[in-house]
């Protein structure tokens, strides 16, 4: 089996190789069936497998880095693909057409496709990668689903047409910490009408104009500076508790405590700490404490719980941060980065365990 999947990935690379300088291509179900047709090539040399019936009434196949879908018991060289699926398997797993394959990171799967949103604006679980086309011809799309910098599901539909029906086929990418686990190839996967297509369509030109969250993804970094002081939409700086419910609801504890300079308003959600202090009318409040461990809050240039040090850094520039820890695989470690922001220093403090994130905190020191 490892030779068959050699030869199929230096097919993929030849054709990658060959385009490389060029801007990446919308996708065709022609492109996902010569596809199909490779990994039939390649099981019809492996050794039989029993398929597996599924509830549509197809047959799987698996044979173990692929699965491969038809509507026959048996597979022969006219059998008909239609759905395909790669995963993560042993230590030699295979790429799709476009070089995509478990293990390959979020940027390289990026790459390989058309991107007009090159920040990955629209909403904070969605964003729309690109359209192209027009019904009745063929219509292409793009489609991220994630929470908030970490994209779960990123898909790239065709849309063809014949008469009043359109057909859908794509390609689907499902991904953990921003890299490629497994992904699935379907051939004409869903009959609809023109107009039923024209409605998908239309909701995800409608998800283009949003805004309400974008990716950090700057080549050139620069230092850490106020404008960076942001979580999801509350500013660091100037942010009030309403800022933090109006965005993660009602607070779970609410406690007052007194301080030397007056009182300490602490605040509490799933995965999110925040630290007022007031005066001691309880008045003139400022943020002064921001911890974030969960999932329902990102940091600074899309921090989010789980990134890797090393994709943290790459946000930063590498003389700008202060690395403690750090020495022993799995060991702890702490990243820091300041900026003054009206005569004080905010400190930005990232700690990691086995390389990923698990605490972000934003104070003044």
């Amino acid at each position: 089996m490892k030779k068959v999947i050699g030869l199929l990935l230096a097919a993929v690379l030849a054709v990658m190789c060959a385009g490389a300088c060029a801007e990446p291509e919308t996708l065709t179900v022609e492109e996902l069936s010569a596809f199909c047709g490779q990994l039939l090539e390649a099981a019809l040399k492996e050794e039989p497998v029993t398929p597996e019936e599924d509830e549509d009434g197809f047959y799987r196949f698996d044979y173990g880095a692929y699965t491969l879908v038809g509507a026959e018991k048996e597979l022969t060289a006219e059998s008909e693909i239609v759905r395909a699926e790669l995963v993560a398997f042993g230590a030699e797993p295979m790429a799709d057409m476009r070089g995509i394959g478990p293990g390959s990171s979020l940027e390289t799967l990026l790459a390989a496709y058309p991107l007009d949103n090159t920040n990955l604006a629209g909403t904070y679980e969605e964003a729309a990668m690109y359209i192209s086309g027009l019904l009745p011809a063929t219509v292409n799309t793009g489609m991220a689903y994630r929470i908030g910098s970490h994209v779960l599901v990123a898909e790239h539909d065709v849309y063809t047409t014949e008469g009043e029906t359109a057909w859908l086929s794509y390609v689907s990418y499902t991904l953990e910490n921003n890299a490629v686990v497994s992904v699935q190839i379907a051939l004409n996967a869903t009959e609809m009408t023109l107009e039923e297509a024209q409605g998908q369509i239309d909701r995800l030109s409608a998800l283009q104009e949003a805004a309400a969250y974008t990716v950090y993804r700057a080549e050139e970094p620069t230092p850490l500076a106020r404008e960076d002081l942001t979580f999801g939409p509350v500013d660091f700086i100037s942010a009030a508790p309403e800022n933090l419910t109006d965005f993660l609801g009602l607070a779970e504890s609410d406690t007052w405590e007194t301080d030397d300079a007056g009182f300490l308003r602490i605040l509490q959600w799933d995965g999110v700490q925040a630290i007022f202090r007031y005066d001691g009318q309880k008045e003139n409040g400022s943020l002064r404490l921001l911890q974030i461990y969960g999932e329902q809050m990102e940091g600074p240039r899309s921090l989010h719980m789980e990134d890797s040090l090393e994709s943290v850094q790459a946000r930063f520039p590498e003389e700008s941060g202060t690395l403690y820890g750090g020495e022993e695989p799995g060991g702890e470690t702490t990243l820091t980065y300041e900026t003054e922001v009206e005569g004080e220093t905010v400190l930005l403090e990232m700690n990691f365990e086995g390389g990923r994130l698990y605490l972000i905190t934003c104070t003044y020191r």
